[in-house]
């Protein structure tokens, strides 16, 4: 986490919400972790007052469950406006862990509940405490004292630039991933922050600002992202006690896990109402094996990565995209090649940011 001060002020240009979380206080709540490497918060009820046995109970650490899951939030982010951090669960609810060594770490995401269609996003790194969508160091849609469209202070690129969907910046001034200008403002604001496919950032209303970076991801929506990092297919699964799993072996540092429902997208009832009950969890291993695979059922894989040029982290086989196994190069044990992948991606990230500041 960072402290800094935008370079001047920026005004949010309005927009409206497709997904109105209508009688929930928690849309209007601050983002809060759920840590893993504490012992569980119990939540014994499903969101609608009903009883409901958490998987987490009687474990000392590495489980943390919530009855607040929404069907979309996940795959939302997916697309090119972006999602509102706040509807991944209704409660603004991340988890995260800590790793003091170059670990394999197995991530499960089980939901309780039918209907969620679980799938997960990896990065590193953590959000700033009490951190929001649309605050003043890092505003969602900025303008300017004539109400045209500005370019962000934290996630704007430095021109000449190419802005491509999901490349872990925002073009709040120009709207080239999100449909264009309509006059000087972008036709279709973005609707958050939170980035399924790429690296992003939040700010709070104490000034602290940080950015996250895109590790990996696990859905069965289609990849698109431009940030590097890895994806896995996953699956629709729809059934109560089924879920999606990643394998993937992590240099040391401080880990967030976004995860929700890629279940629907269309702004009906039956998508933006349900509540629903889901359980994250993790376990450490060796980078030889030997991991404890947690409790959820779904796409498991063990990813590796191939550094290419100046370590720069990609998928098996080159590039972004599709399901991966660990398969390394050069006689390079894979799970080597993750860490220097991971640990490069924020270098490089920093480096960049540094730059255009």
């Amino acid at each position: 986490m960072c402290t800094r001060v935008p370079p001047g002020t920026a005004a949010g240009l309005a927009v409206a919400i497709g997904f109105t979380m209508a009688s929930s206080s928690g849309a209007f709540a601050h983002v809060q972790y759920r840590d893993l490497d504490q012992p569980p918060v119990l939540v014994t009820t499903t969101f609608s007052g009903s009883a409901i046995d958490d998987p987490c109970a009687g474990k000392a650490k590495g489980c943390q469950s919530s009855n607040a899951f929404t069907r979309f939030g996940w795959v939302k982010g997916t697309e090119p406006q972006l999602s509102d951090s706040h509807l991944l669960t209704v409660n603004a609810e991340f988890w995260k862990f800590h790793l003091d060594q170059m670990s394999q770490v197995v991530i499960t995401f089980t939901q309780g509940q039918a209907g969620i269609d679980p799938a997960i996003s990896l990065y590193s790194g953590l959000l700033p405490d009490m951190g929001h969508d649309d605050t003043p160091v890092d505003p969602l849609n900025p303008g300017d004292v004539t109400g045209c469209g500005a370019p962000s202070p934290v996630d704007s690129h430095e021109i000449p630039y190419t802005y491509l969907p999901h490349d872990g910046f925002r073009d709040t001034q120009g709207g080239s991933t999100t449909g264009g200008r309509s006059g000087c403002r972008p036709l279709n604001p973005y609707l958050g922050q939170f980035d399924a496919f790429a690296s992003w950032s939040l700010g709070n209303f104490a000034g602290e600002w940080s950015e996250i970076h895109y590790v990996a991801s696990v859905s069965a929506t289609a990849f698109a992202g431009n940030d590097q990092g890895l994806h896995v297919d996953g699956n629709h699964l729809a059934i109560a006690g089924t879920g999606e799993t990643l394998t993937i072996t992590l240099p040391p540092g401080d880990y967030t896990i976004a995860a929700g429902g890629e279940a629907c997208s269309a702004a009906v009832t039956t998508c933006i109402s349900p509540r629903l009950y889901g359980t994250v969890s993790y376990s450490i291993g060796s980078p030889d094996g030997g991991t404890d695979a947690g409790t959820g059922t779904g796409g498991a894989v063990d990813a590796g990565i191939d550094t290419g040029d100046a370590g720069a982290a990609e998928a098996p086989g080159g590039g972004h995209g599709g399901g991966c196994n660990a398969s390394g190069s050069g006689g390079t044990e894979p799970w080597l090649l993750v860490g220097a992948a991971v640990a490069g991606i924020g270098a490089r990230r920093r480096q960049r940011r540094a730059e255009r500041r």
